[in-house]
């Protein structure tokens, strides 16, 4: 029977009684709608969609996310997805609703979901970017990974970097950052241990204004500092650095390095080529800081 007014009408006789009708007005009212979860919460952790269904609905449904910049949300039938947008992490209240109709009123539950950052699976970091502070903002450029170790040759100069087994964990706090170096995932740390990466800055120090062996021997900026030879050799062989190409990476065509006695070395990356010119020599140099992370 349907939402609505009816009459009714009761008619009572009996033997040596007068007939008597009595018309009732009986009102039929809606029903309480109902709507079923088969989970009404969930957290991704690794960029991984959340799905859940949907039963017992009453009325048609419609779905919506508290915060779309978190997670977006779509209907198949009577599948819920929740799809995280990588933009940011956090938690977005999912409201799902089943409509009124003439005979149900309308339902609504919610769904929590919590995004969190993917935790970096990759046999390499190497040509990841690297937040390196934690402040949201790209600010290094990932050229070793201390899990993989390497060698190489560049600038006629050779670089050997050993591995280690245990480092702290890194997560991806941002997808498919577009730099210099390419589109890539950008890796922040979490927790404690050893670091596992080497990061070249990704901007010249001081707005890129050059500087002699004395400008430059002292400087550091927390856990930046002056790059070793060796440093520079590994990064420029990561990257395949060339005279050719080396602008397009937003580098300059001479920096400096030091080597082990803390002596100046000249890194020419037009000439190809590495040469140490003295701690009291007039050259100029740009400056690129590194660190570990």
């Amino acid at each position: 029977m349907n939402v609505g007014t009816v009459l009714i009408t009761i008619r009572a006789s009996k033997e040596n009684y007068e007939m008597k009708n009595m018309t009732v007005i009986a009102k039929i009212e809606k029903a309480e709608g109902k709507l079923t979860l088969s989970s009404y919460s969930g957290t991704s952790t690794n960029g991984n969609d959340l799905v859940f269904a949907v039963s017992e609905n009453t009325g048609d449904l419609s779905a919506t996310s508290s915060d779309t910049n978190i997670a977006t949300v779509s209907i198949n039938g009577n599948t819920i997805t929740v799809k995280p947008t990588g933009k940011t992490i956090g938690t977005t209240i999912i409201t799902i609703k089943s409509s009124s109709n003439i005979n149900y009123n309308e339902k609504t539950v919610t769904y929590l979901a919590t995004i969190k950052n993917p935790i970096f699976t990759g046999d390499s970091g190497v040509g990841c970017y690297a937040d390196t502070n934690g402040d949201g903002i790209p600010d290094g450029i990932i050229f070793e990974d201390f899990k993989k170790g390497g060698s190489g040759l560049w600038c006629g100069e050779t670089y050997s970097v050993s591995t280690i087994s245990s480092t702290k964990n890194y997560y991806v706090s941002e997808s498919n950052y577009n730099g210099k170096f390419g589109t890539k995932n950008v890796l922040s740390a979490t927790g404690s241990g050893s670091e596992r990466f080497y990061v070249m800055s990704l901007n010249d120090y001081n707005n890129s204004t050059t500087g002699k062996y004395e400008d430059f021997k002292y400087v550091e900026n927390g856990a930046w500092h002056v790059p070793l030879q060796n440093e520079w050799v590994a990064f420029g062989n990561s990257f395949g650095i060339t005279r050719n190409n080396y602008s397009s990476f937003g580098l300059k065509n001479v920096y400096m390095a030091v080597d082990s006695m803390q002596n100046p070395v000249k890194v020419d990356i037009v000439d190809n080529r590495m040469s140490e010119p003295g701690r009291t020599s007039s050259t100029r140099y740009y400056l690129r800081l590194v660190r570990i992370f």
